[in-house]
């Protein structure tokens, strides 16, 4: 059981886990929790997920949702930018595998004329989640093709890196900031 445990904890938080309905309902069962007493609760709840306890449930809430919102609040404090799109899910696909989609386009068309607005010599990248490689290599193909065949691509490649990096979001807290807003904005919606 303990090593199963630790396993989970080891694994990435992902938004959707962190901020789902049960989160918010057990954070609101008791008012709020000093921050040293609710790290302890949360942490003797997750060591031991069979010592639950109103309180623990209530702390390990309350800590999830302060974690979230001290990621959002550090990003911003830094600078950071949230450039988006939501596609509905029967949204038509290119028909050739190697053209990008008009959401990767109109992103990158924001992102470049957000960097031009900046002053010096900015350069921007981008950074995906790690996909699958069948995935990844499809994506750096589509991209590759935006910004070597086609003319706004060209332009846009002035101040965008052309080639994706995709990372780990479990090893990448940069990553893992970026879930927890594309979370909030489609929740939000």
């Amino acid at each position: 059981m303990r090593n199963r445990r630790r396993r989970e904890l080891e694994r990435e938080a992902k938004a959707q886990k962190l901020l789902d309905r049960k989160t918010f309902k057990h954070a609101a069962q008791l008012d709020a929790i000093e921050h040293v007493e609710r790290t302890r609760l949360a942490r003797e709840l997750l060591i031991d997920g069979t010592a639950v306890t109103k309180a623990r449930l209530t702390a390990l809430g309350q800590a999830k949702v302060e974690y979230c919102r001290f990621s959002l609040k550090l990003a911003r404090r830094h600078g950071a930018r949230v450039f988006a799109t939501i596609v509905p899910r029967e949204a038509p696909r290119p028909a050739r595998d190697d053209a990008l989609r008009k959401d990767y386009a109109f992103l990158f068309e924001r992102f470049y004329y957000f960097l031009n607005g900046l002053p010096g010599d900015p350069m921007g990248y981008l950074a995906f989640d790690e996909l699958d490689r069948s995935a990844a290599h499809i994506l750096l193909g589509q991209v590759k093709s935006y910004f070597v065949n086609t003319r706004n691509g060209r332009s846009r490649s002035r101040l965008i890196i052309p080639e994706p990096f995709f990372v780990h979001s479990d090893l990448t807290t940069l990553i893992q900031t970026a879930d927890i807003v594309a979370y909030v904005i489609s929740w939000g919606l």
